[in-house]
């Protein structure tokens, strides 16, 4: 059980406050002192933070659009990059063209040369067994 057996007695205000006007004032001044100081404090501290989520916000706005600049900026960097290498290749496949094509006419011109060369080699061959017959005319091929 909580309650004594004895129970206690309490007087508000106590007894010497009634007796002393003077007293009861300086007390309720006191109170209200107290009770001002603290609605000060937490108007204070009200203030503190509304000012402080007020600076994070403007923070968080800048690096905000800190970070959306450097985006675009990266991105303008990359379309650029884009552009330069689409040219590049584009040259390169021209390049690549040309090449091909000399290659095709390199190769066509080798086998015209080298039909030519078996032809001459051939005409050269026959020359050969000419005269080998006209310098002996009594043998026969």
């Amino acid at each position: 059980m909580i309650c004594s057996q004895n129970p206690v007695q309490l007087d508000f205000p106590p007894n010497n406050f009634l007796n002393n006007p003077l007293l009861f004032s300086q007390e309720i001044t006191r109170h209200n002192s107290v009770d001002n100081t603290t609605t000060q404090n937490k108007t204070r501290n009200y203030k503190d933070d509304k000012e402080r989520k007020q600076r994070r916000m403007m923070s968080n706005r800048l690096s905000a659009r800190r970070s959306r600049m450097q985006k675009k900026r990266h991105l303008e960097n990359l379309k650029n990059k884009l552009d330069r290498l689409t040219v590049q290749n584009q040259e390169l496949k021209t390049r690549l063209g040309t090449v091909t094509y000399r290659c095709y006419v390199v190769g066509r011109d080798n086998e015209s040369l080298h039909r030519e060369s078996m032809l001459l080699e051939q005409r050269l061959c026959d020359l050969y067994t000419s005269m080998l017959a006209m310098q002996l005319p009594n043998y026969s091929i």
